[in-house]
């Protein structure tokens, strides 16, 4: 996020992913945009898939889901996954 200029750990997520602006893809769509999603068929796939694709040994068992809403500060999302990494000792 801080390489995007304008944007800080202070933006929301609905600030680097604007849904208003057409044909735009913010930080975390434009991750996966080129990505044939798996179960559509069609071009933009989720953040996951676009990981699948490169590197199939990243496929585990999902221990934690990871929810926000777009008004987070992506701060908030950062503190919350520190701290429930460091109480869980990954």
């Amino acid at each position: 996020v801080e390489a995007t200029p304008g944007l800080d750990v202070t933006s929301t997520i609905n600030e680097i992913e604007d849904l208003r602006v057409k044909d735009f893809h913010g930080v975390i769509r434009r991750k996966s945009a080129d990505t044939i999603c798996p179960i559509s068929g069609r071009k933009g796939s989720s953040y996951v898939y676009a990981k699948l694709e490169k590197d199939p040994s990243i496929i585990g068992r999902a221990t934690v889901m990871l929810s926000y809403a777009w008004s987070y500060k992506i701060r908030d999302i950062i503190d919350s996954l520190e701290y429930h990494f460091s109480v869980n000792h990954f």
